[in-house]
């Protein structure tokens, strides 16, 4: 999977959620979820998988599969 930070802050802002909420509902701080979206780090893979089921339909959109030609 490919972690597109740059679309996280899209979805995040489209479901209005502030940095300091996707934080607390993934465990997390404001700034690990800011680094995130400016692609200095990544979700470790515990929390992708948190992340990814509180995006739902939109995961998609920040979690790219390689394998996909689309």
């Amino acid at each position: 999977m490919l972690f597109r930070p740059n679309k996280l802050r899209e979805v995040r802002a489209r479901y209005g959620l502030t940095a300091q909420r996707l934080g607390e509902m993934l465990g997390v701080t404001k700034q690990a979820v800011t680094q995130w979206e400016r692609g200095l780090s990544a979700p470790r893979e515990g929390i992708a998988v948190a992340l990814y089921s509180i995006l739902g339909d939109d995961a998609p959109l920040v979690f790219v599969d390689i394998g996909d030609k689309t």
